[in-house]
């Protein structure tokens, strides 16, 4: 307020002595300079009071349905009124955790010097979006005259939230018991489909197949419904994603984002060989049971989930897994994605195994192990000696990872 204040003063007095000047020297040099200068300080006085509230904005992404790593174009449109502006300064806001991965030579701000032009806009790129719920938050807007004797600021609340599902790769994993060969996935879920019992109908979705639909409840409702069908127990995969603190050190937020991605491609390649799946690790979010299978809503939400979940479980893997296993009655097949294999892990899975429950465990660790590489193998080796199906994928640090041939899959709308 007092720097304005001094500013104001500083371009009165300055009038004032232009206007001293002419008086007292007269003639025409004088006078010219004045009527000169004057158009300048009442330029600066409208825009002292010239409302920028009525600035419009709006923004735009050039992609509504994003996975984590893929890039963002962000732009901003900018419908101001015919009152020239010598220059504009636009910058967009949002939250410091999608801030980090704006790139720092393109950077949210952009200048303009519109004048009399209405229209404006301007993009950048964000090349590689993080997991999760984000929000674009305000729009700054400068202004000022041409000497900057007036500068005008206006923060413009323009709340707009952005999800990013996890990254989904397409990977070739099914459970054991589907293992058969000379018959596909889908004649082997037609099959057993249509040998199952009838429990409801549900609305018709694109991929139903005709003898699927019950023709009864569509003429009463007079719309396409398909039945629903029991779900065998067999089919059903329980996966647990490790989310304890414990398992993750501060730096590895990269082995973290890493498991969240696998857990989603293995839920992926589930519903496609037609397994329901249960994300009890999710469990404190939302339910996430898929009672229909294949039901793209049901997978969304499953997508939906991981994508909120954060490394910040309290209690152990190994834990979790105990409580959360006496939920689901013998059939159920556990999959297990972790960063650490503990000796309570094994015996958890030594007494599934006794209990003839299919266990996969997907192994995440570090490329450079080091000395901890051969403590990997001896407790990979303890895992497949009880008849746990193990696969350990070893991790490579972002910037050793090369992007060539890492190609996901769409997540359907």
């Amino acid at each position: 307020m007092i720097k304005r204040a001094v500013k104001w003063l500083f371009i009165l007095l300055l009038a004032v002595m232009m206007y001293a000047y002419a008086m007292f020297q007269g003639g025409f040099v004088s006078w010219f300079l004045f009527y000169s200068v004057m158009p300048l300080f009442i330029y600066a006085f409208i825009i002292a009071i010239f409302p920028l509230r009525n600035i419009q904005i709006e923004r735009t992404f050039s992609s509504d349905l994003l996975q984590a790593g893929q890039p963002l174009e962000v732009t901003l449109h900018i419908r101001k009124s015919y009152f020239p502006l010598f220059y504009v300064i636009i910058e967009d806001c949002m939250t410091s955790r999608l801030k980090k991965h704006v790139t720092a030579q393109e950077g949210t701000k952009a200048l303009f010097f519109p004048f009399f032009k209405r229209n404006m806009h301007y993009t950048y790129h964000i090349p590689s979006l993080p997991r999760g719920d984000h929000l674009f938050t305000n729009v700054t807007i400068k202004t000022g005259d041409l000497f900057g004797f007036v500068e005008k600021k206006i923060t413009i609340k323009k709340k707009q939230p952005l999800f990013v599902f996890p990254k989904v790769q397409k990977i070739d994993w099914k459970l054991a018991s589907q293992g058969f060969s000379g018959t596909s996935n889908s004649f082997m879920r037609r099959t057993k489909n249509e040998a199952s019992v009838v429990v409801g109908v549900r609305d018709y979705v694109a991929g139903d197949r005709m003898s699927w639909l019950d023709w009864k409840a569509t003429a009463k409702r007079n719309k396409l419904l398909t039945k629903q069908f029991e779900q065998h127990a067999s089919d059903r995969v329980v996966l647990f994603l490790d989310d304890s603190q414990e398992s993750y050190k501060k730096n590895e937020e990269d082995l973290f984002e890493e498991a969240v991605s696998l857990s989603a491609s293995l839920v992926a390649a589930a519903i496609r060989n037609g397994n329901s799946v249960v994300l009890p690790s999710l469990a404190e979010l939302e339910q996430s049971h898929i009672r229909v299978v294949g039901h793209r809503d049901y997978e969304r939400q499953l997508y939906y989930l991981l994508g909120k979940v954060e490394a910040n479980r309290q209690m152990s893997f190994a834990e979790h897994v105990r409580q959360a296993a006496v939920h689901y009655s013998k059939g159920y097949n556990y999959v297990f994605i972790t960063t650490k294999i503990s000796d309570e892990l094994v015996m958890q899975c030594k007494q599934f195994v006794f209990k003839n429950i299919q266990v996969d465990v997907f192994f995440i660790a570090h490329a450079k192990a080091g000395k901890e590489r051969q403590i990997i193998e001896s407790s990979v080796n303890k895992m497949k000696a009880l008849g746990v199906n193990v696969y350990v994928i070893w991790h490579e640090e972002p910037k050793r990872r090369k992007e060539a041939g890492d190609k996901g899959e769409a997540i359907k709308k």
